[in-house]
């Protein structure tokens, strides 16, 4: 085992394992550990979760992944494959994955909480105010990010080309007004990207680095990947193989950035991202956001009988898809293309998986019921760290 000693702003002199991969029961993984105390990692609940990922890799559920376990140490861990088609590569810890929906909640959200602790906006403020193609709508900031605005689910987008026609045609079906019924929608997250463009001066990139993944050391998180560092995802009719860019219809039409999706990034890039929210908002390279902006996102802010929400993220309720074991100040969100990040601010624990779930076809659908077991096994294992 490899070590060196690095600077941390909040432990010193930190112990670092630099291996990259070892033999697991016969596959080739990837992994490293992050020593922040005196206490060795505790090994059973993590060989117990590399099986258990193992096994629904080998059962189809996914290629691969590339998983995170986040507690007072971090534990990062790559099973699989990257890539089964036209050849086969094998998943890293340096695999660059195609986030989807988990753009609205690393990207959009802080960067509007960075807006609210400038004065630039309020959760009341209307989209129209900054929109005015939004018309006479009076939906607000905190609907949006709620979704709880009541804009369609979906909407029609393939005749369109370019960012401008599809933030005309999302801010057209804004309703007059909001309601207390929560509805997903990507169209809220579309205005709130050009919100964050209009008021800043900057591309939803620039604006991203600056803010956010400056301040944590996110260097390979961003829009526009190379593609020979990502993980592709799906076989199309319309697109054939869809790598290196973004796989949603709606940010791929919008040249791949977008508030809604179109990020990609690593596994241990979003552990940075767990890591800061769960210490308040600080960051390796300093602070993000403000506590009391991570108090405010963590507060429960729109609930229905089978959902609850905060600012962008989804809470625990009967059924969800955060498990059984997690505190009730828990957040939670998913990606399309089979990410997803749970964060337990009580505990201190977190976890981030990155898989491209449906490479080669969207129609495997198997992880949806195997989430909540993971986040089961995985905060768990955050405690044990």
């Amino acid at each position: 085992m490899e070590s060196i000693f690095v600077d941390h702003p909040e432990y010193g002199k930190i112990n670092v394992d630099t291996s990259e991969t070892r033999c697991f029961e016969g596959k080739r993984i990837s992994n490293r550990a992050y020593d922040l105390g005196e206490e060795k990692m505790t090994k059973e609940r993590l060989t117990n979760l590399q099986n258990k990922m193992q096994t629904w890799i080998d059962d189809g559920a996914f290629p691969g992944c590339a998983f995170g376990v986040i507690g007072q140490k971090n534990f990062y861990c790559a099973l699989g494959n990257a890539m089964t088609t036209p050849e086969t590569k094998p998943a890293t810890l340096d695999t660059v994955y195609d986030l989807a929906s988990l753009t609205k909640v690393v990207g959009t959200v802080p960067a509007i909480l960075h807006l609210i602790e400038g004065g630039e906006l309020t959760l009341e403020t209307a989209i129209s105010s900054i929109i005015p193609e939004a018309g006479q709508s009076r939906v607000t900031i905190r609907q949006c990010l709620t979704h709880t605005s009541g804009a369609p689910a979906d909407f029609p987008y393939q005749d369109l080309a370019g960012k401008e026609a599809v933030v005309k045609r999302a801010a057209s079906l804004l309703p007059e007004a909001g309601t207390d019924r929560i509805q997903y929608s990507d169209i809220n997250f579309i205005l709130l990207g050009e919100a964050i463009e209009r008021i800043s001066g900057m591309g939803l990139q620039e604006a991203f680095r600056k803010w956010i993944f400056k301040p944590l050391g996110m260097s390979h998180t961003g829009f526009s990947p190379e593609q020979e560092k990502t993980a592709p995802t799906e076989v199309r009719a319309d697109r054939g193989l869809v790598w290196g860019e973004a796989h949603d219809g709606k940010a791929h039409a919008m040249g791949g950035v977008s508030g809604h999706a179109g990020l990609f990034s690593t596994v241990e890039d979003i552990g940075k991202f767990v890591r800061a929210v769960l210490d308040g908002g600080k960051g390796l390279r300093g602070r993000f956001l403000s506590e009391a902006s991570i108090e405010l996102i963590a507060r429960e802010h729109a609930r229905s009988e089978h959902d609850r929400r905060g600012l962008g993220w989804m809470m625990p309720f009967p059924g969800s898809p955060l498990g059984d074991l997690c505190s009730d100040r828990s957040l939670f969100h998913t990606g399309f293309a089979g990410g997803s990040i749970l964060m337990d601010l009580e505990r201190k624990a977190g976890m981030v998986m990155l898989t491209n779930r449906i490479h080669p076809s969207r129609d495997n659908r198997a992880i949806l019921a195997l989430r909540p077991r993971f986040n089961n096994m995985a905060i768990v294992a955050a405690k044990d760290l």
